[in-house]
């Protein structure tokens, strides 16, 4: 069981709070029944949920892009300024029907590999510890 705003930003819908208007504004449909404003459990395995009249399932596969950041673009999912993103780079094409996270932070003038993936897995880097020296400990190799 699970929050139904969490079922509908794991289908790719809307984010969470974008769920929770979905919900409100009556779009949402659980099981053939309008759910409450502050929504419902649902079990993904049981509930049939719609938005708009259209079925919508959790993709089961998560998928992970490497892209090559190109000048100009910065490392983030929405800009206030409309600058182009990373997730503009990518396309609809490469989402492949997932919504991407970008992983990491880069400058507009800077060109790197930029990984996104349909699955966050939080990481800190241990107390006291540089990036080089953790990248080194992880194998690879760092630029300053």
């Amino acid at each position: 069981m699970e929050r139904l705003n969490r079922f509908l930003a794991r289908s790719g819908v809307a984010s969470r709070r974008g769920a929770d208007d979905l919900i409100s504004s009556g779009s949402v449909l659980v099981n053939g029944d309008r759910p409450p404003p502050s929504g419902v459990l649902v079990d993904p395995d049981r509930d049939v949920v719609t938005v708009d009249g259209l079925v919508v399932k959790p993709r089961i596969k998560h998928r992970y892009l490497m892209l090559n950041k190109p000048l100009g673009v910065i490392t983030t999912a929405k800009d206030e300024a409309s600058r182009p993103t990373v997730l503009d780079a990518v396309g609809d094409e490469g989402m492949a029907g997932h919504r991407l996270f970008p992983v990491g932070r880069l400058d507009a003038d800077t060109t790197a590999s930029s990984p996104s993936v349909s699955r966050i897995r939080a990481t800190r880097l241990p107390r006291n510890t540089s990036r080089s020296s953790w990248a080194a400990r992880m194998g690879r190799t760092s630029s300053p």
